[in-house]
């Protein structure tokens, strides 16, 4: 149920990113997670990490260690 009230409620982009035609970016599993709260669908929101999670795995890696580099000389 979740998927579909998401795809009708969504443009173009965030359906073909759904529907695998286009490859999830950190940014867009961001935005559709935060869409999938906003409508009460975190359930759904789950199963999008699960199915995608993959995709913005190195992207997520990568934010992680900038962040991590940061903190560190912030505590300088």
């Amino acid at each position: 149920m979740g998927k579909r009230k998401i795809l009708n409620l969504c443009g173009k982009r965030n359906r073909a990113l759904l529907s695998g035609e286009k490859r999830m970016t950190f940014m867009d599993m961001e935005r559709l997670t935060y869409l999938t709260e906003f409508f009460e669908l975190e359930n759904y929101g789950i199963d999008l990490c699960k199915e995608f999670g993959d995709d913005v795995k190195e992207s997520l890696e990568a934010m992680m260690k900038i962040l991590d580099k940061t903190e560190c000389t912030e505590d300088l």
